[in-house]
């Protein structure tokens, strides 16, 4: 006869356990401590104080960015929703789901894809990236006018070959909102070709992907 568990708590890394985690962060942040949660986006909350100074939340599964200009009255807040899920604090963070953060010493805030996009000219670029000239757009007109070819569909696709284009340009697809958006037509219409493409397609993929990796630093 075989087993069967019942689990009594939600399991890290099962499906609903992020959903989970959220309604129970949910319920301090918006009954207990007066946060606001968006209607437009449901991982974002904040709350106004009586002296017009503000706090923004943005608690995405088990990572959480926080941003004021409330002081006492924020700090409080913080350490309210903090001892009550023994969170770990970073003044400072290095990185916030997968982007790189560079915080001035003046209060601003860089964030970039530096460490994601060379991770993903090695996996993917067929070249060296100093193989490559130095690049100065990701892309050139002749991306757009090489997809209309690629798009008539009068050529064979090897699976093989269609595979890997869709695995670089899916890599590619999560660098724009990672602090990369002035690559973000290119992307697209390289997505557009998920199904059919082509030897220059995947060129202009590769380019793409050097110009990124070349000024990894770049962000917003």
């Amino acid at each position: 006869m075989p087993i069967v568990w019942k689990l009594l708590k939600p399991l890290y890394g099962e499906a609903y356990a992020g959903r989970t985690w959220h309604r129970t962060a949910k319920k301090p942040l918006v009954q207990v401590q007066g946060s606001t949660q968006s209607e437009f986006d449901p991982c974002y909350f904040y709350k106004k104080y009586s002296d017009g100074h503000c706090v923004d939340l943005v608690l995405y599964v088990d990572d959480c960015w926080m941003a004021d200009t409330g002081g006492a009255q924020a700090d409080n807040d913080l350490r309210l929703f903090r001892n009550r899920f023994k969170l770990t604090l970073q003044d400072k963070p290095k990185q916030f789901l997968g982007m790189n953060i560079d915080m001035g010493d003046d209060g601003s805030v860089k964030i970039s894809a530096s460490a994601y996009v060379k991770a993903e000219a090695e996996t993917y670029l067929p070249n060296m990236l100093d193989e490559y000239p130095l690049y100065d757009a990701p892309s050139t007109p002749q991306l757009v006018k090489d997809y209309e070819i690629a798009a008539r569909k009068e050529h064979y696709v090897d699976p093989i070959f269609q595979k890997n284009y869709q695995s670089k340009v899916g890599a590619l697809i999560y660098a724009p909102p990672c602090g990369r958006p002035g690559e973000t037509f290119a992307i697209d219409i390289l997505a557009r070709a998920l199904t059919f493409p082509t030897a220059a397609m995947d060129e202009h993929a590769n380019r793409v992907l050097a110009y990124m990796a070349q000024n990894a630093d770049e962000g917003i």
